[in-house]
């Protein structure tokens, strides 16, 4: 059973490997827990090979392995959701904590034009009184969804929404400026 208090999110970074990590609430606080690391092999799989003769005949084997990946990160949710996050905090060397009261500032925003680190739904961007500046991607929309309904509660008026649910397109889309 999923933990209805907890979503997924790719932590992004310029100059190391990208992580994946399950973001729990409990309390007033975020617990980000690591599930994985770098993330868009199956675009890099596949690289310039779309119809290329070569790419179908890869098309099982990278279907093969992305259910094998599927499989691993559902065991990986499903033993993080079982476990209090305080607990798993202390288990790995990228695992943290932030108070609520620790972000200052918050935002989701639609997916970026440009996807460099791999397909996305949309983009959470946060930053700590501390200065730290963190980047997440969701890389489905049941993630965003669940990050929405949890961080639009606990972050109350330091979150900025820069998407709407567009339910026609099935997607988040660009919140349209505000008019003066």
């Amino acid at each position: 059973m999923e933990n209805p208090l907890a979503f997924n999110a790719r932590a992004l970074f310029m100059w190391k490997s990208d992580r994946l990590y399950r973001i729990h609430l409990s309390g007033n606080e975020l617990f980000f827990i690591r599930l994985g690391g770098q993330g868009g092999w199956r675009e890099g799989a596949l690289g310039g090979m779309h119809g290329h003769p070569l790419g179908v005949l890869l098309l099982p084997v990278v279907w093969l392995l992305e259910r094998w990946a599927q499989k691993k990160r559902a065991a990986k949710v499903a033993r993080s959701d079982a476990r209090p996050p305080q607990l798993q905090v202390r288990e790995h060397p990228h695992n943290f904590r932030l108070a609520a009261g620790e972000i200052i500032a918050a935002s989701l925003a639609p997916p970026a034009r440009l996807q460099l680190h791999g397909l996305h739904v949309g983009r959470w961007r946060l930053t700590t009184a501390g200065g730290q500046t963190f980047h997440f991607q969701f890389e489905t929309l049941a993630d965003m969804h669940w990050a929405h309904a949890i961080l639009s509660r606990v972050l109350a008026g330091r979150l900025q929404m820069r998407v709407r649910w567009d339910p026609r397109a099935g997607r988040y889309v660009r919140r349209p400026a505000r008019a003066a």
